[in-house]
């Protein structure tokens, strides 16, 4: 008796797995928040830039190190599908266009198209472009985490974009530091849930009296 087999279901179940330890919420909430002090304090910024390149050279042999050593040996490895990268990259790019086209007409319209007024309105910008990422996330795991996510990016936007600041540059500095540390606050809490949830097996213990 044949069964019929749901491979979408299951490439989302792989790709969802390769998600519960909550690394990548962890290397998107730091890189947030490293962009958002090196925005903020113009000090720091030969420091940080230097720091911030390394991070994102070793980002990705860092976490496969760290899956290695807790996440493999507690769910296995999910291996993914390889896609073909050019369209996630064209349409990546068209949003990340469309969504910074939407922003200026809508500043054009209310008479407000001014350097500082862009730059108060980067983070309603940048919140548009997070969202696209994890509705994205979503479709391809069927997490509802990401859509929590994802309107949690928005709406953080429009609050940083409604407040005053000081000094222009102070509203993606303040967006990018919020949303970072909360980014890397859920990826922390996410990881100890999945190492309590799913523990190592306990190993055999060699016998010391047991002769050779």
């Amino acid at each position: 008796m044949s069964e019929t087999i749901d491979l979408k279901e299951l490439e989302r179940k792989a790709y969802r797995q390769s998600l519960q330890d909550g690394t990548m919420e962890i290397a998107i909430g730091a890189l947030m928040y490293l962009c958002g002090l090196l925005i903020a304090d113009p000090e720091i910024m030969m420091v940080f830039t230097a720091f911030y390149v390394l991070y994102l050279a070793f980002l990705p042999r860092g976490l496969e190190a760290f899956k290695q050593r807790y996440t493999y040996p507690r769910l296995g490895r999910a291996v993914l599908r390889r896609q073909n990268p050019r369209p996630l990259l064209t349409g990546a790019s068209l949003y990340i266009l469309g969504t910074a086209a939407l922003i200026a007409v809508g500043l054009a319209v209310s008479g407000r198209l001014t350097a500082p007024e862009w730059y108060r309105w980067l983070p309603a910008w940048l919140g548009l472009c997070l969202a696209g990422v994890f509705c994205y996330i979503y479709s391809k795991s069927a997490s509802l985490r990401y859509l929590l996510y994802a309107f949690v990016a928005l709406a953080a936007g429009a609050v940083v974009a409604s407040i005053h600041l000081p000094s222009a540059k102070d509203y993606l500095a303040v967006y990018l530091i919020c949303t970072g540390t909360l980014s890397a606050l859920t990826g922390a809490i996410t990881l100890i849930r999945f190492v309590r949830a799913h523990p190592l097996a306990a190993q055999e213990v060699p016998d010391e009296n047991a002769q050779s």
